[in-house]
């Protein structure tokens, strides 16, 4: 049976009932057009704009200049920062070890840095080399211009925010950050004979071959304080040696002669 074939009453209920559902769909439609305006609108406002950028953790990058770069800046809306890009871009800077944005509706972002920490100046081939902590290079100078330990190896330019590569520089920074600061801010190592020597003050630590370095400064320390004017040798840091200075030539013809400048 066809349409055309029904009663006349039930055909126009049919259609009856057609017009509203098309009218139900049609409100629906606009009600959810307008729902989803009215959540842009409302994302997009004031209300939910930047309205405070807390920093914490930045000392010596000009965090605040970057982010004004970024557009992470009052009056923004929170949405239309990508907390993953402006992360990115911070981690890009050699100074920066690690970095976090976060956004906290309605209206703050909070950006948490931690900057690595000068430990040491490393001699590069044409210049000398600034190294952090965790031992990437995060600057350059043509002489050291603060008073950190000194490590005279003459490597290759890793580049800015890269690792040191070569065992030498490896082990002499791992020795270096078993130290206390006192102590390491003195301290000059270089490699002679393909073993790593370290100037002391008045004292020469042998250190050998750049490995188990952390023992081998925890075996100095043990008995640097009693140990006389001389060469103290920890190459095997479970059996360390002390030989004092030869009076007649102030030391032993062994030991390598340190730049000190």
């Amino acid at each position: 049976m066809t349409a055309d074939s029904l009663p006349s009453h039930r055909r126009s209920g049919a259609e009856e009932q057609q017009a509203r559902r098309r009218i139900r769909q049609t409100l629906w439609f606009m009600f959810t057009l307008a729902f989803l305006g009215g959540v842009v609108w409302f994302l997009l406002s004031p209300y939910m704009s930047v309205k405070e950028v807390v920093i914490n953790g930045a000392v010596q990058v000009p965090v605040e200049e970057l982010l004004e770069e970024w557009q992470v800046v009052e009056g923004r809306p929170l949405v239309a920062i990508r907390t993953g890009m402006v992360e990115d871009d911070l981690l890009d800077i050699p100074r920066i070890a690690s970095a976090t944005v976060r956004l906290v509706f309605p209206g703050r972002v909070e950006v948490l840095v931690r900057e690595r920490v000068d430990k040491a100046w490393i001699e590069l081939v044409d210049r000398w080399g600034l190294v952090a902590d965790d031992g990437v290079l995060v600057g350059y100078a043509d002489t050291p211009t603060s008073p950190l330990p000194l490590i005279r190896l003459s490597i290759d330019d890793p580049g800015l925010g890269q690792g040191l590569e070569t065992h030498d520089a490896k082990g002499a920074m791992e020795f270096i950050s078993a130290l206390p600061d006192r102590l390491a801010g003195q301290t000059i190592i270089q490699v002679d004979n393909q073993e790593l020597w370290a100037w002391l003050g008045n004292r020469i630590a042998r250190l050998g071959l750049p490995y188990e370095m952390r023992e081998k400064a925890a075996s100095l320390l043990t008995i640097l304080d009693s140990a006389p004017d001389g060469l103290i040798d920890v190459s095997v840091p479970g059996r360390p040696a002390v030989r004092p200075w030869d009076t007649g030539t102030g030391r032993e013809n062994s030991i390598p002669t340190f730049n000190l400048n």
